[in-house]
């Protein structure tokens, strides 16, 4: 029942993406900054490329913190073991 679900759904997003496309496809001007760049695109093909280009922005920026955040995590581990060899050391001292 779920793979009919999803298979129903993909068909549904499809079409709304078909559809936008044809009632989208006139042409559209972009100018880029200082006229270093100017390209003429059907409109549905700039929203998908902002909407692709967004994506892509968004993995990058969470692909970034992971690593930022994996690597905290190893300086905070090895903190705690540092941490818990002193502690060690302390109780076998006393």
């Amino acid at each position: 029942m779920r793979n009919y679900l999803k298979g129903g759904l993909t068909v549904v997003v499809v079409l709304i993406i078909i559809t936008f496309a044809i009632k989208n496809n006139q042409a559209v001007q972009l100018h880029y900054y200082f006229n270093s760049l100017n390209v003429q695109l059907p409109a549905y093909a700039l929203v998908f490329l902002s909407l692709f280009l967004g994506i892509l922005l968004g993995l990058l920026i969470g692909w970034y913190r992971s690593l930022h955040l994996k690597k905290q995590v190893k300086r905070l581990k090895q903190d705690r073991f540092s941490d818990l060899a002193k502690t060690h050391q302390h109780e076998q001292q006393s």
